[in-house]
């Protein structure tokens, strides 16, 4: 494993673990939620104040946890350079291939198949 690589994997653990951490604090906040239905007299302000702490860190910890946006701006992968690699060694191994009798026959028959099909739309 490279030394990237492995930076990479510990950030990501970390951001997990921070995401977990949230979602810990979310559920925490949840008593004053479910206290909301036995009180007399609440107003809309108890409601938002007990909502509003639980809704913001268990949103937080999904995003921490299930988005990686964050590990990918901390280490952006240079896809750019590994498609064009990836073309390079598929065209290179295509090259490199030989031409079997079956295959030969197979394009042959597609050939034709597409010629008649082409000659049957006029």
């Amino acid at each position: 494993m490279k030394g990237n690589e492995l930076f990479k994997n510990i950030f990501a653990l970390a951001v997990k673990l921070t995401g977990l951490w949230f979602i810990y604090l979310g559920f925490r906040d949840m008593p004053p939620i479910l206290q909301l239905p036995t009180m007399v007299g609440y107003t809309t302000n108890d409601i938002v104040t007990a909502v509003l702490p639980a809704a913001f860190n268990l949103l937080v910890g999904w995003w921490l946890v299930a988005n990686k946006f964050l590990i990918r701006c901390g280490y952006p992968d240079n896809m750019k350079s590994a498609v064009f690699h990836h073309l390079v060694d598929s065209t290179e191994n295509a090259a490199a291939k030989p031409i079997t009798a079956s295959a030969a026959r197979e394009e042959k028959s597609m050939d034709e198949k597409l010629a008649t099909l082409v000659k049957n739309q006029k």
